[in-house]
């Protein structure tokens, strides 16, 4: 791509994280809608490129002058229609390679990704053919249709942007710009479309005028405002009941918006979308797709290595000359033939005296069909070799092309299947990267969860500490705690079965099988799961104390996000109270777990509560329990092993 499309070199690069433009959305356009794809992508290489392509053809085309390469491609794959273009492009600012992708469905609908990277690391901006697609598409991100200008929300409206924020379907971040009645609300919408240029495709735009910036805060909570005169970052995934999670949604301060000029401040805010949307996982049927094309990339590599050129056409024989008398070669069948005539023979001539004349005339005789002889054979030697001439050029560039070095079959299949494997090894790896994104985000949230209870824990030790001493118990605020009060952690899921009689004296009762959990062992190198194993079962004791003590009357999630004073507590987003309905249609019965018999006559009861007791692929560990405090007065903890099946891990 050319800079003045795609690249700068902003001040702001060290604020700035990913830098590459990856746009996902999906299009809600009743089929056929691919030719509108393939027309937008032949005007934008025409207008931005000078570039006049047929994109409905699949191929390579190349303009060495301008170091330009266009891959075309097609593919069909059961009821899924889809298109590729690769733009691969050398400019004095380095290499840029944009990759459209666009899958049709059968009866309508879709999605089209749009991926444009810098091979030298340069902030990529909003490409050109991404807003042609927006124009003439209905693409949306989740259940917002995407749209290149702000969209300003009213009190009366609010609901509309708190439906977008909870979307767990959104993939793109949302920006919030704040008001209040200080400054002129016209204008500054128009300073937030200037500085929100960078994020078409990427990200939705809100304004909130006065009267939805306040009502936005007393709905949601000072920690999830979008004070007035600043922007507010709001991520995918978001759960306006994980406070903790707050800090994560950016805020763009007033006095940043003041002082920085707009083009330092469409770079950041376009790279904030950029760095969201690269910290999350590729969307799954790209994913697929993108491998799909791939692989019929290196079967056309395959292909051509061992194509075979196009063989010299024979050249053509001479005509020979046919006396008058000979009669046509016949065609069709062959005439039977007349029996010859009767002739009688001739006598034979006499023979010429043998003087000089003769001998020289025979000598010239012998010479010329020497001649015609060696002609002759020279002539079928040209035949042979389907060369037009024999002329000194035409010999050697014959020479030069039969001494060509030629490919080896066996050598060409070897690097064919050489390939195929490092494209296998390259898509397990992508795939272990995307886990690790999930899980790296996963692990930020709940570091923060854990800080913020460290926090409010903290706070409260020191403000008891103060009472205290107010009261003039001394002796209490400054004691050291005993060592039985501290909390001692298994070392291994076997000693964590083996404490099973101090839980149930706590009113939690272990019925799951032996051999699931002692298979973590294997799993959690770190014991991370272990620990948090353990705890649950803990809190789980501690549910139960304060079930029967009245200081709590909810379920387990709720005594999670409410803990009672003096009771221990867990953080309420590694556990979940539920399975989704899908979930338990299709694989209810791994849910059926074992339970006493005073609990149910079968022996087994169906459980979906369950703790999350941490990210390792797709093992991650979890625990499954039925509260009975209301019937038996217990907690049964129905299995402890690794991530049963639902409709992701399937």
């Amino acid at each position: 791509m050319t800079t003045q499309d795609t690249a700068t070199r902003p001040s702001a690069r060290a604020a700035i994280g990913e830098r590459d433009y990856h746009a996902f959305a999906t299009c809600h356009e009743p089929a056929p809608w691919l030719g509108t794809v393939e027309d937008q992508v032949a005007t934008w290489l025409r207008s931005r490129k000078q570039w006049d392509l047929d994109v409905t053809v699949d191929g390579t085309h190349d303009q060495p002058a301008k170091g330009r390469t266009v891959t075309v491609r097609h593919h069909r794959h059961g009821h899924d229609r889809a298109f590729r273009m690769v733009l691969e492009e050398d400019t004095h600012a380095g290499h840029w390679t944009t990759r459209i992708t666009a899958v049709e469905h059968e009866r309508g609908g879709g999605w089209v990704a749009i991926e444009v990277v810098s091979e030298d690391g340069l902030f990529v901006k909003v490409p050109g053919v991404a807003r042609y697609l927006i124009e003439a598409l209905h693409l949306a991100d989740g259940g917002l249709e995407l749209c290149r200008d702000p969209r300003i929300i009213t009190a009366d409206r609010l609901g509309e942007l708190i439906t977008v924020l909870r979307d767990p379907d959104r993939r793109a971040p949302v920006f919030v710009a704040g008001t209040d009645e200080r400054l002129n609300f016209a204008p500054f919408v128009t300073r937030v479309k200037d500085w929100a240029a960078q994020v078409d495709g990427l990200g939705h735009v809100f304004v909130l005028d006065p009267g939805a910036t306040a009502a936005l805060a007393a709905r949601l909570g000072r920690v999830w405002e979008a004070p007035a005169w600043t922007i507010r970052t709001y991520g995918p995934g978001l759960n306006l009941d994980a406070t903790a999670t707050a800090p994560q949604h950016r805020i763009l301060s007033t006095q940043w918006l003041a002082e920085k000029p707009d083009r330092y401040l469409q770079t950041l805010v376009g790279g904030f979308a950029r760095g969201i949307v690269a910290r999350h996982k590729t969307p799954a049927p790209l994913a697929a797709w993108q491998r799909t094309f791939d692989r019929l990339e290196n079967n056309a590599l395959t292909e051509a290595m061992t194509s075979v050129p196009a063989q010299r056409p024979p050249a053509e024989e001479p005509a020979r000359d046919v006396p008058a008398t000979e009669p046509p070669a016949p065609t069709g069948a062959a005439p039977k033939q007349a029996p010859a005539p009767t002739v009688e023979p001739e006598p034979a001539p006499a023979r010429p005296p043998l003087t000089e004349e003769v001998v020289e005339q025979a000598a010239v005789d012998l010479e010329a069909q020497a001649y015609l002889a060696e002609h002759a054979e020279l002539e079928r030697v040209r035949v042979a070799l389907g060369l037009p001439d024999l002329a000194e050029e035409t010999l050697a560039r014959f020479v030069e092309e039969a001494t060509a070095p030629r490919a080896d079959p066996r050598a060409v299949a070897e690097a064919a299947r050489r390939m195929e494997r490092q494209q296998a090894r390259i898509e397990t790896l992508l795939e272990e990267i995307d886990e690790l994104r999930d899980q790296l985000l996963a692990e930020q949230v709940e570091l923060l969860e854990v800080q913020e209870q460290e926090q409010r824990q903290a706070d409260r030790v020191a403000w008891l500490g103060q009472q205290l001493i107010a009261a003039g118990k001394h002796d209490l605020a400054y004691a050291v705690l005993p060592q039985e009060k501290e909390t001692v952690y298994p070392s291994s899921y076997g000693e964590l079965l083996e404490r099973a009689q101090e839980l149930e004296a706590a009113g939690v009762v272990i019925a799951a099988d032996p051999g699931t959990a002692l298979e973590l062992d294997t799993v959690d190198s770190s014991g991370k799961a272990l620990r948090n194993a353990w705890e649950a079962l803990l809190v789980l004791g501690e549910y139960v104390r304060a079930r029967q003590a009245g200081d709590c009357t909810g379920n387990v999630h709720q005594y999670l996000g409410n803990t009672p004073a003096g009771y221990r507590g867990m953080s309420p987003g590694k556990h979940a109270w539920t399975e989704t309905g899908t979930t338990m249609n299709q694989y209810g019965d791994e849910r059926l777990l074992p339970v006493p018999p005073e609990v149910s006559g079968t022996g087994f009861a169906q459980m979906r509560a369950h703790f999350k007791l941490g990210r390792i692929g797709m093992a991650s560990p979890r625990l499954y329990y039925l509260d009975d405090v209301a019937g038996t007065g217990k907690v049964y903890v129905g299995y402890i092993g690794t991530h049963l099946t639902n409709t992701k891990t399937n």
